[in-house]
């Protein structure tokens, strides 16, 4: 990171010495204290004093002139500087107009941006120096180049700032990933980039090593850790300066740079230096170094001279004998200004790289060129949201595709001077697997139930069986989808629930629990059935660490972000003590519980146990006119199937009589006859003949209560 230089600071320095007052004047204006920070780099600082001399005097022009330099030069809150700057009259102090110029570049409003650049250039009286016009030449290109990446990001493409645990008000860069969303390892500075530019490797205690580990529950980074022997061996932190380069390819041996040697911890043991033959560079001509995680390629970014310019890239190889090249000049990627942090895809065929010498939005911005049989070629901006208006440095990426990355940045919404961010992609994931667990609680027991998934119009997508394969379910849905889960407890309620599939922007299952819990009382009569439904529309698994999905998720507590509020269903019963002297229903074929009433050989006449059964069940539905009965009539397979449908049907219109008899409106009673169609038990042998206990019980009624 040494010798990185700021354009904003340099040009606000530029001009607050040709346009504002003169430092020999200054002090006559402001406190020397204010302008001691102010010309050393101590944006804070000068900030606070500014802002307490501004109490007094808010419309003073060279005070609110300053005040805004800190700002927009701090990045904390640089959109601030505006509210300075125009209380500055430009008339008196031109100087402004491409101060502004320059804030609303940093912030993205390049028309804006373009305008004062323009304006300062026509500016009578003003005498540009040769050096500033090819800088605000440039300027006025990135705008455009930055007005055109912005109206077409990266589509599905998110950056986001590792937050205040991990960066600081100083520099935070040198992103190493150990594991995407796990554990990140970076460089950090006490120091902010304007006097960044005096660090020599002599200097003691400015550069270190840090990690930080993802808490995917809370979904934050957890504060910055030293080197404690969990990632990092403890010896890598010394008085020296050490700044990150790599993991190999297995994660057992880190690599990074102290005192302008090359150093390597293995396995987390103690560092060893790793001997370079090269004699190419001075320690003072190194500004960075980089190595691919094959550990075939090694970089070095040097302003050494008899570069094309700035800072250039050098390479070097490893030969088949096992020994690395010499260092060479990667011509067809640096330009006449500053390249550097190059990072090499897993394959080799991509080099990412840092340049402030192509068609950049601001400062540094990444770009990405191709390996050919000649070298390389066919340089790419990575666009938005990758690249800023400001510097965007040390890109680098993570993933089984390299799909993931993470960069220093100094643009908008930094907590300091330089921050890591994480860069990701939302791809479009149009399926996911919805798995569930179905526990069934103490209390009655469940004999039967279905669990049926049903689109918004009811039609069903699929069923499954709650109780079996010890619980576990699972739906095959589709993502930012709405659906109807629908629990079915024979003989009991139905229970519905909706829920909405969330967009995913990577392939994980999501998750899901049902309980269901049949309560009753001392005399085993059922008052009511609970159900409770709680959903994990996330990465569950990579939240739970060794826990089972149900165990993780019935653990969370309402302070967690990963907790869910559960959802709960309850269908009570009032105990009717005619139902409860009812005889035990039994399960018919389908699945359903029903009363069964017995007939003799081709009769159709109902025994007294029966009607004693029907007045019962008479005086419940007389009572409860929601209530509804189903009557469905059978026979033996003695006969002709023709005879049979209408015996049965005789049999079913016998039972519905008696029920009419007891004063049961007609619209409560479904009533069909199936004949023989649907045999209790198999009522002949294999010779044909019948086996009159097995007609006997085929000729029935079932009558179910709904």
């Amino acid at each position: 990171m040494r010798k990185i230089t700021c354009t904003t600071t340099i040009l606000a320095l530029l001009i607050l010495s040709t346009f504002s007052l003169s430092a020999q004047t200054a002090e006559k204006i402001t406190p020397k204290k204010a302008m001691f920070y102010l010309e050393d780099g101590n944006w804070e600082k000068a900030k606070q004093i500014y802002l307490e001399l501004l109490k007094d005097t808010p419309d003073d022009q060279n005070l609110n002139l300053y005040c805004g330099v800190a700002y927009l030069n701090s990045r904390i809150d640089a959109d601030k500087s505006m509210d300075h700057f125009n209380k500055v009259d430009e008339s008196k102090i031109p100087g402004v107009i491409l101060l502004k110029g320059e804030s609303f570049h940093y912030m993205g409003q390049f028309d804006s941006a373009s305008f004062y650049y323009e304006k300062y250039k026509s500016t009578d009286g003003v005498k540009i120096q040769k050096g500033l016009e090819k800088l605000m030449n440039l300027r006025k290109e990135q705008c455009a180049t930055g007005a055109r990446l912005t109206a077409s990001p990266t589509a599905g493409m998110f950056v986001e700032n590792l937050g205040p645990d991990v960066n600081t008000m100083f520099l935070d860069y040198a992103p190493v990933v150990y594991e995407d969303l796990k554990t990140l390892v970076f460089t950090s500075a006490n120091a902010n980039l304007f006097n960044i530019k005096y660090m020599t490797f002599q200097a003691e205690g400015q550069e270190e090593i840090f990690y930080t580990n993802y808490d995917p529950v809370y979904k934050k980074w957890m504060p910055r850790s030293k080197s404690d022997g969990v990632v990092l061996n403890k010896s890598i932190d010394t008085k020296e300066n050490e700044s990150s380069i790599t993991f190999n390819e297995d994660l057992t041996e880190f690599y990074f740079y102290r005192r302008g040697k090359l150093f390597m911890s293995k396995n987390l043991g103690d560092p060893v230096e790793i001997k370079t033959e090269q004699v190419q560079f001075t320690d003072n001509q190194i500004v960075s170094v980089a190595i691919s995680r094959k550990l075939n390629d090694v970089f070095i970014t040097s302003d050494k001279a008899g570069g094309k310019g700035g800072t250039d890239i050098y390479h070097a190889y490893r030969k088949e004998n096992g020994e690395f090249s010499n260092f060479s000049n990667l011509s067809d990627i640096n330009t006449d200004l500053d390249e550097g942090s190059p990072f090499l895809s897993e394959d080799g065929t991509k080099l990412y790289f840092a340049s402030k010498g192509y068609n950049s939005i601001g400062d540094f911005d990444i770009f990405v060129a191709t390996k050919t049989d000649s070298g390389w070629s066919d340089v790419q901006n990575m666009g938005v949201p990758v690249n800023s208006p400001a510097n965007d440095i040390h890109f680098r990426l993570t993933g089984g595709s390299e799909e993931f990355g993470y960069l220093a940045s100094d643009r908008m919404g930094n907590v300091g001077d330089y921050d890591i961010w994480r860069v990701w992609t939302c791809y479009d994931v149009p399926t996911t697997l919805l798995a569930g667990k179905f526990m069934e609680l103490p209390g009655h027991l469940i004999d039967s139930a279905d669990l049926v998934l049903m689109n918004i119009d009811s039609s069903i997508v699929a069923t499954v069986d709650p109780l079996a394969n010890d619980g576990n379910y699972s739906f095959n849905v589709n993502t930012e989808t709405s659906y109807i889960l629908s629990l079915n407890v024979k003989g009991r309620a139905i229970h519905t629930y909706n829920i909405t599939i969330p967009e995913q922007c990577s392939e994980y299952d999501i998750f899901q629990t049902l309980t269901c819990e049949l309560k009753m009382d001392a005399d085993s009569f059922v008052f009511e059935q609970k159900s409770v439904l709680t959903n994990a529309f996330y990465d569950i698994d990579a939240a739970r660490s060794d826990d089972s999905r149900a165990v993780f998720l019935a653990a969370l507590t309402p302070d967690s972000p990963a907790y869910t509020d559960p959802e709960s269903r309850v269908t009570p019963w009032e105990k009717d003590e005619l139902l409860a002297t009812l005889p035990t229903p039994v399960k018919n074929a389908d699945g359903k519980f029903v009363h069964e009433i017995y007939f003799d050989f081709d009769k159709s006449n109902i025994s007294d146990e029966d009607r004693d059964y029907i007045e019962k069940v008479a005086k419940i539905l007389n009572a409860d006119p929601s209530k509804k009965i189903v009557i469905t009539g059978h026979t033996d397979s003695q006969g002709a199937a023709s005879y049979n449908k209408a015996l049965s049907k005789r049999r079913a219109k016998t039972v519905s009589d008696f029920f009419t008899k007891n004063g049961v409106n007609a619209k409560q009673m479904i009533i069909s006859g199936m004949g023989e169609s649907q045999l209790k038990i198999k009522d002949t042998n294999a010779k044909g003949q019948y086996l009159l206990k097995n007609t006997a019980l085929n000729r029935r009624c079932e009558v179910e209560i709904k």
